[in-house]
């Protein structure tokens, strides 16, 4: 478990630089297959609530809840960004997209405490 947030981490520096000098070479395809393949195993395993959830049952699920917002807001100011800079790669915005998928769900099965 925690090497993949290792790779997401990476990740998340490489997309810093890259979003730093848009000629940076992206290379998230390693982290990204891994994110996907991790969401998919998540969903199998949560049970999607059909109600709005109240961040905080737990300080763990509070944590992910936190960092899912402020990966929300980061992809809104890539969007802004790419907007104003179309040479910019767009490959950021999915994995942004798709890492706070991930922590969602990790939020929502923390809430379970199922992890």
């Amino acid at each position: 478990f925690q090497q993949k947030i290792e790779t997401w981490q990476n990740a998340l520096i490489t997309l810093s630089g890259v979003i730093s000098n848009y000629d940076a070479e992206l290379t998230i395809t390693k982290a990204m297959e891994q994110l996907e393949k991790f969401r998919e195993v998540l969903e199998s395993q949560v049970k999607i609530p059909h109600f709005f959830i109240l961040p905080g049952k737990n300080l763990a699920s509070a944590y992910f809840h936190f960092a899912r917002t402020v990966c929300r807001r980061a992809e809104r100011s890539v969007c802004a960004l790419l907007h104003e800079n179309p040479s910019l790669k767009k490959e950021i915005i999915p994995f942004l997209n798709r890492l706070s998928d991930v922590i969602w769900l990790m939020a929502v099965k923390f809430e379970n405490n199922s992890f």
